[in-house]
């Protein structure tokens, strides 16, 4: 009988140190189970009577079913309030049930720093804690002036050329502000929407699309100092542009108060026709041709260039051509290729320099001009040793004959006609006074047969010059032995 009741007393006794057991080990999976992380995602700073959008995302450790979650909080250093989605407002103390991922908007109704202690408990006692700092700005509405938006045209306004901006904006410095600023814009062209795209800070944005230009806190009433950039491309059109501009204040909820605009306006004009040139001076002897080469640019996307060429002064009755054609000064004349304008002019007399104005045009209201310079000199040749044949002659009616080189200088080739001159009692054929040319080329030698009659038998000192039709002369001396 003892025996019965010893082994009972074990069997006992191990039943007891097995439900011990077991409920420990049951304890330890029901913290393992039941566990779980948070993570908010909230602001640093906000403004009184703003809402504040806070995410909240609960992480289980293991995916038990049926676990519900609820969310209370406590805040020290203000006062406040989480609002649900649907409205529903969580006081502190308060245990609102929540979903896993969530928004909450927190709302303080006094300004500093508030300390806010974020709490989550499951439906199975486990609770995680997460603290966040969030400063709350006075939310006053401050008064604001946009004063202007001004074109600074700092370069010739046409298309393609980018203009500077300024812009006049200030707040009432009295308040002690929180504000945020948001600037957006659009562009018309004489009262078309067109493109165009304003620069901030260097950086493009886009029309009727809000950014930020300021975030205005303390007693300061400068909002944004700045001058921005507009920018047009070369193909865009001529005309009024207008740049309006519309700056919000975010802490004012009245729209007539908060919304400001002004209008930033500049004539755009095509741009002027260029002229570039591959050469400005030339210099060239009477009757040859000085060459000048032109490129136009400018003037608009569209439309015809025409070309002209003005003298300044006297003409040195200047023959000239415009891409191989004839055409009389100062009149105008249509180009088909405006990047390689050829213009030739060959003085017909000597005078030294005179300017001539190039003059370009396009769609007949551009038009841009330049300057070259031609000087025109007097035509020079070489006269070598004379030449008699035979050297001496009896005094009578004897003749010998006489040759004149002459040589032209630089491959002159232009028609020039010349006189020469002979001593008294030197008798010539063909007669001196009617002069010759040098037409052919290459220059024949001219010959002529001269005598001498009266006077004295004796050597005979010959002094010929030769003189073309511009003036410039050369003088040989040939001696001509004359016999009794």
């Amino acid at each position: 009988m003892s025996f019965l009741k010893s082994n009972l007393q074990k069997i006992i006794v191990l039943l007891i140190s097995v439900f011990i057991f077991t409920a420990c080990n049951k304890d330890v999976d029901v913290v393992e189970d039941y566990s779980f992380t948070i993570t908010t995602t909230f602001a640093d700073t906000g403004f009184v009577d703003k809402e504040q959008l806070m995410t909240l995302v609960i992480t289980p450790t293991k995916d038990i079913a049926d676990t519900t979650y609820s969310f209370s909080f406590e805040v020290t250093g203000g006062q406040g309030v989480f609002k649900k989605t649907d409205d529903v407002t969580i006081n502190v103390g308060d245990s609102e049930e929540i979903p896993e991922e969530t928004t909450l908007n927190y709302l303080p109704s006094t300004d500093g720093v508030h300390e806010i202690t974020i709490k989550v408990r499951n439906s199975n006692n486990y609770e995680e804690e997460k603290q966040i700092s969030y400063t709350v700005l006075p939310n006053i509405p401050c008064s604001f002036n946009f004063t202007s938006a001004t074109f600074a045209e700092t370069e010739t306004p046409h298309p393609g050329i980018v203009q500077d901006i300024n812009f006049v904006i200030t707040q009432d410095a009295t308040l002690e502000c929180g504000t945020v600023y948001n600037m957006e814009y659009q562009v018309k062209r004489d009262g078309l929407d067109v493109s165009g795209t304003f620069l901030y800070q260097e950086e493009p944005k886009f029309q009727n699309t809000p950014f930020i230009i300021s975030t205005a806190t303390g007693t300061s009433n400068t909002i944004a100092d700045f001058a921005g950039k507009f920018e047009t491309s070369p193909g865009d059109g001529i005309g009024t542009y207008e740049v309006i501009f519309t700056i919000t204040n975010t802490a004012l909820e009245n729209p007539e108060e908060a919304t400001q605009i002004q209008t930033a306006t500049l004539a755009y004009e095509n741009p002027p026709v260029t002229i570039a040139m591959t050469s400005t001076e030339n210099t060239v002897y009477a009757k040859q041709t000085a060459t000048y080469n032109a490129s136009l640019s400018g003037g608009g996307t569209a439309g015809t260039y025409e070309i002209k060429v003005t003298a300044d002064d006297a003409n040195l009755g200047a023959v000239l051509e415009i891409n191989g054609t004839p055409i009389a000064l100062d009149t105008f004349v249509v180009v088909t290729d405006p990047t390689n304008v050829i213009i030739n002019l060959r003085p017909e007399e000597t005078g030294g320099s005179t300017s001539f104005t190039v003059t370009a045009m396009k769609n007949e209201t551009e038009t841009g001009t330049t300057t070259i310079l031609l000087t025109s000199e007097v035509p020079e040749f070489e006269m070598g040793d004379l030449v008699l044949d035979p050297t001496s002659i009896p005094l009578g009616d004897d003749t010998s004959t006489l040759t004149i080189p002459i040589t032209l200088l630089d491959g002159y080739a232009e028609d020039l006609t010349y006189t020469y001159s002979i001593p008294t009692n030197v008798t010539s054929s063909p007669d001196a006074s009617s002069g010759f040319d040098f037409s052919a080329t290459p220059t024949p030698d001219q010959t002529f047969e001269i005598g001498y009659s009266g006077g004295l038998a004796s050597d005979k000192l010959i002094e010929v010059t030769v003189t073309n039709q511009y003036g410039y002369s050369v003088i040989k001396e040939v001696t001509l032995i004359v016999t009794d």
